[in-house]
C-alpha cells in the first residue's frame, strides 16, 4: 500500500490541478493504471534485486492481479448497472429490465414477518 502512495504522489505532483473522484474513474483509466504499476515493475527487472526489493515487487504484483482480476470487472459491471437503471430508477429486474418492482405494506412490526399472504 505505501507503494501505492507513493505512486499516487507522484501523480499528484505531475498533474497537481487533476483531481481524480471515485465516481469518475473509468475502466481504460484502471486499465491504464495498472500498465503503468507493471512497467515500473518491469524497469528493474535486469538488476540484482534485495530480498526487501523481491517482497516489493511481490506486493505489487498482488495488486496488479487484483485490480486487473477483481476491481476491473466489478467496476464495468457497476457501470453497467447504472447505464441499465438510469437516472429515475433505484434497482432493476435482472431478467426484465424494464420490470419494477411493487413494494408490499409492511405489518407493524417492521420486518416483514407478519405478512399475511
Amino acid at each position: 500500500m505505501k507503494d501505492i502512495d507513493n505512486i499516487n504522489e507522484e501523480e499528484d505532483k505531475l498533474y497537481p490541478d487533476k483531481e481524480i473522484k471515485p465516481e469518475e474513474i473509468i475502466p481504460e483509466e484502471l486499465e491504464e493504471f495498472s500498465k503503468r504499476l507493471s512497467d515500473k515493475l518491469n524497469e528493474g527487472l535486469e538488476k540484482q534485486k534485495s530480498k526487501e526489493e523481491k517482497t516489493k515487487d511481490k506486493k505489487v504484483k498482488k495488486i496488479i492481479k487484483k485490480i486487473n482480476k477483481d476491481f476491473k470487472p466489478r467496476l464495468e459491471k457497476y457501470n453497467r448497472d447504472l447505464e441499465i437503471i438510469g437516472e429515475n430508477r433505484n434497482s432493476y429486474s435482472k431478467t426484465d429490465h424494464d420490470a419494477t418492482f411493487m413494494h408490499m405494506k409492511e405489518d407493524h412490526m417492521r420486518n416483514g414477518q407478519l405478512k399475511s399472504y
